[in-house]
C-alpha cells in the first residue's frame, strides 16, 4: 500500500506550508534572530550541539528550548530554567555524548539529567537537530493521532502534560523516524526533503486541523514502512 498521488501532494503542501517560528536567540546581542529557513536554523543549532565545547553546547541546548517553546507564553522561563540550573559537569558530559551519539540515543541524553531535558518531546528535538536527515521530533502535538488508533502513536505511553521516556517509547520513536525517513526517500527524493520535513508536514496538518488527512497519511506510512521496522528499529531500507 502506498500514498495516493493526492496524499503525496497534500503532504508536500503541508511541508512547504510549515509555519512554526524559525527563530533563535543571540545571547551576545541579547536579541531574537529570525532564520531565513529551517535548514539554516538546523545547521546553526546542530553545529553548536556537535561542537564539543561545553559553552557552545549550552548555547545550542538553550536554543533547542527557545525554538521548541517559542509558540508558548512560558518559552523564556523554560529556557532560563535550563541556563540557570544546568551544571558545568553536565555540560561537559553533554559535549562528549552529543558528539558520539549513535542510534536514537534518547536514553543516553536523558541520563545527562539536564533541566528541561528529561521527557521524550525535547529529547527528540535534540536528536533531530543533531541529524535531521534521519531523526525527527515526536511531541504532544502529534499525540492527537493516538485517539484515532494511529500507529505507532497509539502505543506510546503518555501522561496528561508530557510523554515520558521509556524503552518502549524510544522504540516507538524509532518507528516514527523510520517511517519519515523512508517516506522522504520514497516520495520526495527529487525535492531533497529530509525525514524531518515529512514529520513537519504531518505536524502542520495537525496544526491546520486536518486530523483525518494526517491520520490517513500516517496509517498508510505505517502499512508501507512502519510494520517492517516494528521489531528492528531503524533498519536499512536500501
Amino acid at each position: 500500500m502506498s500514498l495516493s498521488n493526492d496524499q503525496v501532494k497534500e503532504l508536500e503542501k503541508a511541508i512547504r506550508g510549515y509555519s512554526y517560528p524559525k527563530v533563535l536567540y543571540d545571547f551576545m546581542a541579547n536579541k531574537e534572530v529570525a532564520c531565513p529557513s529551517m535548514r539554516e536554523l538546523e545547521a546553526t543549532v546542530g553545529a553548536d550541539l556537535r561542537s564539543g565545547d561545553p559553552v557552545v553546547v549550552k548555547r545550542g541546548l538553550s536554543n533547542v528550548l527557545y525554538w521548541g517553546h517559542r509558540s508558548r507564553p512560558y518559552y523564556w522561563k523554560r529556557m532560563t530554567n535550563f541556563r540557570d540550573g544546568v551544571t558545568e559537569d553536565s555540560l561537559r558530559k553533554a559535549s562528549q555524548v552529543l558528539v558520539q551519539l549513535t542510534g536514537a540515543g534518547l536514553e543516553a541524553l536523558k541520563k545527562l539529567s539536564m533541566p528541561e531535558f528529561s521527557n521524550l518531546s525535547f529529547l527528540s528535538k535534540v536528536r533531530m537537530f543533531l541529524d535531521p536527515t534521519d531523526w525527527v521530533v515526536l511531541d504532544r502535538s502529534l499525540m492527537k493521532l493516538a485517539s484515532s488508533k494511529v500507529e505507532p502513536f497509539c502505543r506510546i505511553k503518555e501522561y496528561q502534560t508530557y510523554i515520558p521516556w521509556t524503552r518502549g517509547n524510544e522504540q516507538r520513536y524509532e518507528d516514527w523516524c523510520t517511517m519519515c525517513r523512508k517516506a522522504a526517500f520514497t516520495y520526495y527524493s527529487s525535492q531533497g526533503y529530509l525525514a524531518v520535513d515529512v514529520e513537519r508536514g504531518v505536524f502542520q496538518l495537525m496544526q491546520d486541523r486536518e486530523f483525518q488527512l494526517a491520520a490517513s497519511i500516517v496509517n498508510t506510512l505505517w502499512q508501507d514502512f512502519g510494520q517492517a521496522s516494528d521489531s528492528g528499529g531503524m533498519n536499512s531500507f536500501e
